[in-house]
């Protein structure tokens, strides 16, 4: 998984640059392959997932404060899937963290940025 590059601010703020990843590859995983476009979204992003299996998951969208604005269940299904996050609809410019969590135990986690 690649890292997103960051540094401190000399007031203790994070900043982030924009040219993050935006997919994420776990071979052997029940989701092969996430990917949210566009990354950074102006309006509304969607998430493409490519499964090896169908599972069940939550998928869950935080702030850079950690305040949780999604929490859903979601059914990954075999193969490939689109899902358009309106939950992001109306949220202010920013980083969000896209995560999902199966019922395997597996997590996936996602930044998205908003411009």
């Amino acid at each position: 998984m690649t890292i997103c590059q960051n540094k401190l601010s000399e007031a203790g703020v994070i900043l982030f640059k924009t040219d993050c990843a935006t997919s994420i590859s776990e071979p052997g995983g029940t989701i092969q392959r996430m990917t949210a476009f566009p990354n950074p979204f102006s309006d509304v992003p969607t998430l493409e997932i490519l499964g090896n299996q169908a599972s069940d998951a939550q998928l869950r969208i935080y702030d850079i404060n950690g305040r949780v604005l999604a929490d859903r269940a979601l059914r990954i299904q075999y193969g490939p899937q689109q899902i358009i996050l309106h939950d992001l609809q109306g949220s202010i410019p920013g980083m969000y963290l896209l995560q999902v969590v199966q019922t395997t135990g597996q997590v996936t986690n996602m930044r998205l940025i908003k411009q």
